[in-house]
């Protein structure tokens, strides 16, 4: 008797050096082969189980944590771009010039900016004043598809290229880059995300 796993090669290698030998495929490997291939099919249909019906806290606490992930990474990404930087740095150069009674021509001269460029600056209570624009317009190219994502990274589908090429398809006529930055931390939150099938 030769105790074996079910691949092809331990078949014909027992069959060749003991061929009266009766072969049984032993149970650990019965199970982990039953278990991978549960593992898979669950993972792609996954886009086709219906969530388990529960309370509403329950059922928005994933949701708004995930929400919450997606708000503060976006958070993130806008206060690391250049300009946004820059528009700190202008508003406080202004704001010290103005405190010390020094008015919008000159600054514009010192700083060598534009006129309007500093007014806005000069006049704003704070810099969030001027980046709020900015901020309310990000993403929007984005936002039309991001329900659409979401879906898709909750059914298990978390390939950005995959995704891109999709939203491609659809008419999305932004960067691949804006899409990748988006899924990051709808990937990385987990929440009601699952994995991807293998």
């Amino acid at each position: 008797m030769i105790c074996r796993d079910r691949a092809g090669a331990y078949a014909d290698g027992a069959r060749t050096s003991a061929p009266d030998a009766v072969q049984v495929a032993d149970r650990f490997h019965l199970w982990s082969n039953l278990a991978g291939y549960v593992e898979t099919t669950v993972a792609r249909h996954r886009s086709c189980l219906a969530e388990p019906p529960s309370t509403e806290q329950a059922v928005d606490g994933p949701r708004a944590d995930l929400d919450g992930a997606v708000a503060a990474a976006r958070d993130a990404q806008f206060e690391q771009r250049a300009f946004v930087r820059h528009a700190r740095e202008r508003y406080a150069a202004v704001q010290e010039l103005k405190a010390a009674g020094v008015g919008i021509k000159p600054i514009a001269a010192r700083l060598g900016l534009a006129r309007g460029t500093v007014r806005k600056y000069y006049r704003a209570t704070s810099v969030d004043d001027v980046l709020a624009k900015a901020r309310d317009e990000r993403g929007s190219i984005l936002r039309p598809w991001e329900p659409y994502l979401t879906g898709r990274v909750n059914a298990g589908i978390t390939n950005g290229s995959q995704l891109f090429g999709e939203i491609r398809a659809q008419g999305y006529p932004g960067s691949r880059a804006v899409v990748l930055a988006y899924l990051r931390p709808l990937r990385a939150g987990g929440g009601t995300a699952a994995p991807a099938a293998r």
